[in-house]
């Protein structure tokens, strides 16, 4: 099969924050991954108590979170030929180049000095854009991730995959769009035994959002092959530690 160019007009859903002082000289970039939309940085639970938005702006940072597309209020679009890897990458650039630019209508502050910062899916994009577009990107931050792509069958068997119009919340999304079919799947594949607060487990799965047959299929993106970005990275992948005694 020959690839198909995808192209079009799209609705791309974000959320600026500066510091109280002002523009911040750098300005983060948040990409969420799978199961989430831009709230992950800035979780309302418990009086958004787990904010990486508060602690960004603390530290004199602006930041910019966005709904991926197929999320929360960005354009949703067919989930199996177009909601894909690298259409999500394109517009995770042109966002970038507007952003660079002060070409975004509502925020004139520019921004030249971008850092893009991942979680998870959002990582594998992050990583991606600059592979692809080194000059774009001032350093990453990439959570969850890891260019092992072996985990990848667990992942999917983990999360308990249905059909994201059986769960409430997510009734309008048509045919092709999947979501975890219970709290215990987001368990699964994000919060580690004994690591997390029980009622944010809850409160996730409530505010979870869909992910695309095209994204299941496309999901590692451009991570299988090298990157010439020259910038500073930071990746941060937790892991389980075990203990063992002896008589």
């Amino acid at each position: 099969m020959q690839p198909v160019n995808v192209s079009g007009s799209y609705t791309l859903a974000t959320t600026y924050c500066e510091p109280d002082s002002g523009p911040g000289k750098v300005l983060q970039l948040l990409t969420h991954g799978i199961a989430f939309d831009r709230s992950y940085w800035d979780f309302p639970f418990a009086n958004h108590k787990y904010s990486y938005v508060d602690a960004a702006l603390a530290r004199g940072y602006s930041t910019l979170a966005w709904d991926r597309l197929g999320t929360g209020q960005s354009s949703h679009g067919d989930p199996v030929n177009e909601i894909q890897a690298f259409l999500e990458v394109a517009a995770l650039a042109e966002l970038t180049r507007k952003l660079r630019a002060a070409a975004i209508p509502s925020l004139k502050t520019p921004y030249p000095k971008i850092v893009h910062v991942g979680h998870s899916f959002g990582s594998v994009q992050s990583y991606t854009l600059a592979q692809q577009h080194p000059e774009l990107s001032a350093g990453l931050i990439l959570t969850g991730f890891s260019q092992n792509a072996t985990y990848g069958p667990y992942f999917v068997l983990g999360a308990n995959l249905v059909a994201a119009s059986a769960i409430p919340g997510l009734a309008a999304y048509p045919a092709g769009y999947l979501a975890s079919g219970n709290p215990s799947a987001l368990q699964s594949n994000f919060f580690a035994p004994g690591q997390f607060e029980p009622r944010i487990l809850q409160a996730a799965f409530l505010a979870g959002q869909p992910l695309a047959v095209g994204e299941l299929l496309t999901i590692a993106g451009g991570t299988t092959s090298g990157s010439s970005f020259a910038g500073p990275v930071l990746v941060i992948t937790g892991g389980m530690r075990a203990s063992r005694s002896s008589a």
